[in-house]
């Protein structure tokens, strides 16, 4: 029996949302059409998960935290179930660990998303359509029941809103709380004793109204939201927003500056410019054909703004947009803020950006655009590589080291970027590169092997051709064409490559530089091309000819012949001894491809042969006949069947390995079999690998030596297997060499170039040795002049501190006279202080008494007044109580109706509002913006001129104090010089031994040229250091001295700094008055912009009428009176009324 396995997966399928995984640093895992992966980088090696059954299609997937369980949510003809993987044990095999399905009563035909819990305790599932639902698992390890059910909740989602973008995740510290949103989506929902239950929705009704395409949480308390149209929320646990950013500013201005709006904008505003945006589109298609440019325009760049996916990590967040972009950012630990640093792009962006901004500049000129193209593609990675419109990232993953960034695009794309690697000095735009080698996107067309080197050739519909290494298991050139390509041969030196298109057939050499034309014929509606297998003639067969080229020389044909129908096949015998070919009447035809005589033909009836394969014996050839099934004919005698014992194989290709005599057949259903095949029974062995594409296998191919097995198919997906019978032996004795084709005009250039860098290294490294030796000296003699200056320096503080102490002794004699003399006139105040506060208090008894007694007559008339006035006042309330009850029942009545005709207005005014322009609110808000910047820096500025004046007066009142800690600063000063003199000492040491690594690497340039870098660095530290000693010691010496003078001069700046500040509040005055004039005038443009439109399209509507009539009255040229009354009737019907109106 001949098994077989499969040795390596060419193509992915990242259009899923979140299907990069990283399962540690050196292995990640990626969706396939028909399998799981889990790709080793260093070993480029595959681990393959197949799925079970045909039918099976890949919805989402998810890992653990702790990379023990992978979770795989399949559909199978609407019915859905999510199996679990233990990767803990065996990542080579993987153990099936669990199949979860649903109750038969639920009716969901998708899983929609799949999450664990940070914990790993808890499964997540939401299925949808029709019914939306929540389900959550519990992980119990070591049980019988490891993966119990615990809580089943229906959600009701609104179908009116496409797509819905749902996502659900865990808080990261609290695995009781979940959350889920989405177009018009947010909800918060909490697990409690086994139940998931949902929050109220009252803090979170204003998230409802937007479309929120992904969110992240960054730590436990906050959240981030990505919206629509570009904007970022950070909000907190109780629905409030904390930061707000724009990413669309950003992307627009190419600068580093990042728009963080405030908490002072409100939500309604970004709701509306979503609405309004929306309404300037639909009036844009009700225009005519001659605004589409601008129309394509303005939608692209309305969608390049939406938020694809969040991706959160330890020191920040990746953004990526609906663009190609990805902008990093930077925040710490305890602080939300982000700030800008870096922007990634994919290929595909690059080149769409340099086509969009060309278009709008000059739409009619396409030249540029190609130049700009050229320049980008001259990249060897990158060449041939044509712009992808909505390349959209759906997945971002980062490695567990933070090293390496990958991102997954919807067209299958799958790009990475290494940080190690990068440039962090340049400020520019970082441009992915391929991490995987992409397969076709879309059906292989066909495939061919090259006899002479271990290469694969393949075209598909997507206008490529792709060059696979077998050994390597890497792609060596991904060449896009303008038209599709049709069919393909290779000649068995693999440096000539025939391909034909639907009307010309050409022939490229395939060297170190990519394809380069040889060439090309006029031919059309071609229906086979072959080399022979010693690649000296190469048949054509189109229409009912076929013709046989020398390919020598390729103006010689050696043989030409006609048939009576066209030509289907044409197949080699092994030995180029004769040619078979197949027509439409279904006759196989043997020709003599040196002279191009018939040797012999025979007639199939009953059926057509779509395929046809020849033994290495050139003796036997089987055949794939219409009725999809497998014969064996012996070549111009007999045909017999060949007996499948599998139903459900529909044959769709054939390969046959001669050495095992075994036939390999590829089916509809994408499964492989083979079969062994000897001369007494037809099939005496079967082994098959069960649906490894997705869709029919539309090619099969054996390699020369018969060690490897290629099945290529609809999902664009090329498989490379190993034969099992043929590893058993020994090892191939094949040898291929590697061998290159080029041009001598390159080589000479390069071993030019080589010869220069060679010299200018030698060069690079004398002038670096001699700057070293320069900067040595120059900071010994810096260093010493440093110590001599501050011993000066010091000498002088020293004799400073001498008078200092004199004067403080007299300041002390003069403050004790000064406190005998207060406290004698102290003693004396007191005295009479005491005298006069003994007869104020006598005067203070009698008057109380006094009063006392006038208080007493006053209460008694006092009494009687507050009765009667009392009564009265109750009366009048009375009257005033009726009287107001009318006229309040009558302002009622007049407040309703007021109110309904403001609410006819409010809405009339509002349905204006929505329809002015969008520029005219863009330039408000610009303007807005920068008087809004400028106020800002003036009141910072306003507030450090404050703190500064604090900070002097402060300063005045600490100067007495700091007198007497002179004493004390000069220890520490003492101290201080020490500790510079000692990282001096340790300054020369790290000099040293920089001289002795840089004598040690000498011969690398690359690492000179960083060494020395430092070692700049270091002196530019040395000068900074020098500096800000000496700005340290200056400081001190202003410092004792008096400070009055730059008092005087802050208080001046400050009364300057008010006035200006008043003439700030009267400009901005001004400019409010003038912006309201300007929206005036934008309402009057509008008006005559709608008239103006309304004319237009009346003046197209009359010449439409105008061009049919002139139509209906062409068929009397030769009667010359009637189409004069014609003509002056549609005058006068149209062009004179137009006049009189």
């Amino acid at each position: 029996m001949c098994s077989f396995s499969i040795k390596h997966l060419f193509g992915i399928k990242t259009s899923l949302s979140n299907s990069l995984i990283y399962l540690n640093e050196y292995c990640y895992i990626y969706p396939s059409y028909r399998n799981v992966i889990l790709y080793n980088i260093d070993y480029k090696c595959q681990y393959l998960i197949n799925y079970e059954n045909e039918f099976d299609k890949l919805e989402c997937l998810s890992l653990s935290l702790n990379k023990e369980y992978l979770a795989i949510g399949l559909n199978q003809l609407n019915k859905c179930r999510i199996i679990i993987y233990n990767l803990k044990d065996n990542l080579k095999n993987p153990i099936k660990e669990k199949i979860l399905l649903l109750k038969q009563s639920i009716n969901c035909n998708h899983i929609i998303s799949i999450i664990f819990s940070n914990n790993s305790k808890y499964l997540l599932a939401l299925y949808g359509e029709p019914d939306y639902i929540l389900v959550c698992w519990s992980i119990q390890r070591n049980s019988i029941q490891q993966f119990k059910s615990i809580g089943i909740l229906s959600i009701h989602i609104n179908h009116s809103y496409n797509p819905l973008n749902l996502q659900i995740s865990f808080n990261p510290n609290d695995s009781s709380q979940i959350i889920l949103t989405g177009n018009h989506i947010f909800e918060k929902y909490r697990l409690n004793n086994g139940r998931l239950s949902q929050y109220k929705q009252d803090e979170f009704e204003q998230y409802q109204s937007i479309n929120i395409t992904c969110h992240c949480w960054i730590n436990e308390n906050h959240i981030l939201l990505g919206l629509d149209y570009g904007f970022i929320y950070i909000i907190n646990k109780h629905g409030q927003i904390i930061q707000k950013y724009n990413l669309t500013k950003l992307d627009e201005s190419n600068n580093n500056s990042f728009v963080n709006i405030k908490n002072g904008e409100n939500l309604s505003k970004m709701q509306s410019i979503s609405k309004l945006s929306s309404r300037l589109i639909l009036n844009k298609k009700s225009l005519s054909t001659t605004n589409l440019d601008q129309y394509s325009d303005s939608t692209f760049h309305n969608n390049q703004n939406q938020i694809s996916c969040l991706l959160p990590f330890s020191r920040g967040l990746f953004v990526s947009t609906a663009n190609g972009c990805i902008f990093m950012f930077e925040r710490s630990e305890n602080n939300i803020d982000l700030t800008y640093l870096r922007k990634f792009i994919l290929p595909s962006s690059l080149i769409n950006n340099l086509f969009h901004q060309n278009l709008r500049r000059n739409p009619a000129k396409s030249a540029p655009i190609r130049s700009m193209e050229n320049i980008f593609l001259s990249d060897l990675s990158f060449k041939n590589q044509r712009s992808t419109t909505n390349e959209i990232i759906h997945s971002l993953a980062l490695s567990p080291n933070e090293e390496i960034l990958l991102a997954a695009t919807n067209y299958n794309h799958l790009y990475e970027i290494t940080f190690s690697k990068m440039d962090y000095r340049k400020k520019e735009e970082n441009i992915f590169t391929y991490a995987l080698n992409n397969s076709h996107n879309g059906s292989i067309t066909t495939g061919t092997l090259c006899i002479r080197k271990s290469l694969l050739f393949t075209i598909g519909i997507d206008h490529y051709l792709k060059i696979w290494n077998l050994q390597t298991n890497t792609q060596e050139l991904n060449h896009q064409f303008d038209n599709e390509p049709l069919l393909l041969s290779v000649h068995p030196s693999r440096y000539f490559v025939c391909i034909s298109f639907s009307n010309i057939l050409i022939i490229y050499t395939y060297t170190i530089d990519g394809l380069i034309l040889f060439k090309q014929f006029q031919i059309s509606h071609i229906e086979c091309i072959e080399y022979s297998n010693e690649g000296h003639i190469l048949a054509i067969g189109y229409s009912n000819i076929l013709q046989f080229y020398n390919h020598k020389n390729y103006d010689e044909i050696i043989s030409e012949r006609i048939n009576e129908k066209k030509f289907r096949l044409i197949r080699w015998a092994h030995d180029d001894s004769f040619l078979l070919s197949i027509d439409f009447n279904d006759f196989i035809i043997q020709w003599n491809p040196y002279t191009g005589q018939r040797l012999s033909q025979y007639r199939i009836e009953d059926f057509s042969i779509e395929d046809l394969i020849l033994t290495s014996d050139n003796k036997l050839a089987y055949l794939l006949t219409s009725d999809k099934k497998i014969k064996e004919f012996v070549l111009m005698t007999n045909i017999r069947d060949i007996n499948i014992p599998f139903n459900d194989c529909i044959p769709t290709t054939l390969a046959i390995n001669n050495k095992t005599r075994s036939l390999f057949i590829g089916s509809q259903n994408g499964s492989i079999y083979s079969f062994k095949l000897t001369q007494t029974s037809s099939v005496i062995d079967t082994n098959h690998l069960n649906y490894v594409h997705q869709g029919a296998i539309k090619k099969i191919l054996i390699s020369i030596n018969d060690d490897l097995f290629i099945s290529m198919g609809e999902d664009g997906n090329v498989i490379i297997y190993n034969l099992n019978d043929y590893q058993q032996n020994k090892e191939s004795k094949i040898i291929y060499r590697d061998e290159i084709l080029a041009k001598e005009i390159l080589l000479k250039q390069q071993n030019i170039e080589l010869n220069y860098l060679l010299e200018r290294q030698i060069e690079i490294k004398d002038e670096y040795e001699n700057k070293i030796e320069i900067k040595d000296k120059e900071y010994i003699e810096h260093l010493d002049q440093l110590d001599l200056h501050c011993q000066s320096i010091i000498n002088e503080m020293n004799i400073k501190i001498k008078d200092l102490q004199q004067k403080k002794f007299h300041l002390q004699n003069q403050h004790e006279q000064q406190l005998n003399l207060l406290n004698e006139n102290k003693q004396n105040n007191m005295d009479v202080y005491i005298d006069d506060k003994s007869k104020y208090y006598k005067e203070i008894l009698d008057r109380n008494q006094f009063i006392k007694s006038k208080i007493e007559n006053f209460k008694t008339n006092n009494n009687f007044k507050i009765q009667l006035t009392n009564d009265l006042y109750q009366r009048n309330i009375e009257l005033i109580h009726l009287s107001y009850r009318d006229k309040i029942n009558n302002i009622k009545n007049k407040f309703s109706q007021d109110r309904q005709c403001i609410n006819e207005r409010i809405n009339d005014l509002e349905e204006i509002k929505s329809m002015s322009n969008e520029n005219a609110e863009i330039e408000l808000r610009n303007i807005h913006e920068y008087y809004l910047s400028k106020l800002r820096i003036i009141v910072d500025k306003i507030e450090k001129l404050e703190n500064e004046e604090i900070l002097l007066k402060t300063r005045l009142e600490q100067l007495e104090e700091e007198s007497n800690r002179y004493e004390n600063q000069m220890k520490e000063y003492s101290i201080e010089r020490n500790k510079l003199i000692d990282s001096i000492k340790q300054i020369d040491n790290d000099l040293n031994l920089a001289k002795q690594t840089f004598q040690q690497r000498h011969f690398i340039i690359q690492e000179k040229l960083k060494r020395t870098n430092e070692m700049e660095n270091r002196g530019e530290e040395l000068e900074k250091f020098a500096y800000v000693f000496n700005y340290k010691i200056r400081e001190l010496t202003s410092q004792i001295g008096p400070r009055q003078y730059e008092v005087q001069a802050l208080i001046e700046q400050f009364n300057n700094m008010d006035n200006e500040y008043d003439l700030l509040n009267q400009n901005n005055e001004k400019y409010s008055i003038k912006i309201a004039d300007y929206k005036a005038r934008l309402k009057a443009i509008e008006k005559d912009l709608q008239k103006q439109t309304f004319l237009i399209r009346k003046l197209n509507e009359t010449s439409a009428n105008i061009k049919e009539d002139l139509k209906l009255c062409c068929h009397l040229i030769d009667q010359p009176k009637q189409i004069t009354k014609i003509i002056r009737q549609i005058y006068g019907k149209y062009i004179l009324n137009i006049h009189v109106r």
